[in-house]
Parts: structure tokens; sequence; C-alpha cells
């Protein structure tokens, strides 16, 4: 019965298609397999149809010469109110140094411009109301913190043959955070007593 059915079917197709020559055919067949495949394509995606059309039908509307000149607008107006009002602009008496100078400055001069630079500083984040901006602790390890950064500042962990004491900090770090986080590796477990390595 399906021998027969589909006997029928092609039957039905050659007399449909007699007409036609065989080039006819062949550019037929190749339009319609294209055609299908680009409309399963369309239809069938990881975004939905609907969203799709959502979405082309914004990028068309945003291109009308009415709602894109309201856009423009607003984009403008964002632009000149950035441009008069956020923490990269100075107050009048500063300038940026946007050329490096031919000459580098004396130290002390150097210092003196990171100190008025320093006074461009108007929020108190050391009294700690800034949250996620920055972790200061107490000022007694402050020379601490500047005598251990004096003597690593000209280190690069990368290249742990050449900076072995660097390598060790790290790994005994990397240790410690397994310790806090019960590491199944961690240094004294399972017989383990080498710190896992870098």
């Amino acid at each position: 019965k399906q021998w027969y059915q589909r006997r029928v079917a092609i039957t039905a197709g050659n007399e449909e298609f007699k007409q036609y020559e065989i080039w006819q055919v062949m550019l037929i067949t190749v339009a319609v397999t294209l055609m299908s495949e680009a409309i399963l394509n369309f239809i069938f995606q990881d975004e939905s149809l609907l969203r799709r059309i959502r979405q082309g039908f914004f990028s068309v509307l945003k291109k009308s010469p009415v709602v894109g000149a309201i856009i423009k607008s607003k984009i403008d107006k964002a632009k000149a109110d950035m441009a008069h009002d956020g923490p990269w602009v100075v107050p009048e008496g500063y300038t940026y140094q946007v050329r490096l100078p031919e000459h580098g400055l004396p130290d002390d001069r150097l210092l003196g411009v990171m100190e008025r630079n320093n006074t461009l500083n108007d929020v108190e984040w050391s009294e700690g109301r800034c949250t996620g901006t920055i972790y200061c602790g107490k000022n007694d390890k402050n020379e601490l913190l500047s005598e251990v950064y004096k003597r690593y500042c000209w280190t690069n962990p990368l290249h742990a043959d050449c900076f072995k004491d660097v390598r060790k900090m790290e790994a005994e770090i990397v240790a410690m955070v397994g310790e806090m986080f019960n590491h199944p590796d961690r240094p004294g477990r399972n017989g383990h007593s080498a710190l896992i390595p870098l």
C-alpha cells in the first residue's frame, strides 16, 4: 500500500512538472530547498520568534526620522551632562597632563604635583563610610606596608624561578586559604605536608 501511494505521488509530480525543462525543475528544487532552510532557521533559533520580531520592530523604529531624532537628542544631552559633571571633570585651576614632558620632573616637584592632585578628593573614605571602595586598616601598619612594598615592588610572581621568595609566600597564602575552606589537599591532611604547587 505504501509503495502504491509513493508511486501515485511520483506520477502526479511528473505530470505536474511535465511542462518544465529539466534545468527549470532543478532551479525550482534548489530555490525551494534554500527558502525552506531559511524559513526553518528563522523560526527555530535559541531566541524566541516573538523576541526577534520585537527586536526587529524596534530596530526599524529607531531608524525612523522622528524616533531617531528624539534618540539623538537624548544621547547628545547625556553627553553634554557627562562633559560638565562627573568624576573626570577637574575644578577650575587644574589641568590634565596629556603630553609626556621633554624632561622629567625633580622628585620634590613630582611629589608636589601628587600632593596637589590629592586635594581633589572630597570624600572621606578613610572613615569607612564608602562601602565597596577600599578596605582601610589601622594607620600603624603604614610604615610596615611601605617597607614591604619597597622590598618587592621590583618582582614578578610569574617568574618563580627568579623570585623564589615571592613564590613561597604565594604558595603559603594559597595553603592558608585552602585551610580556611577545608580543601582536601591542604597541608597536614591525608599525609600531605608539601604546600600546594603553583
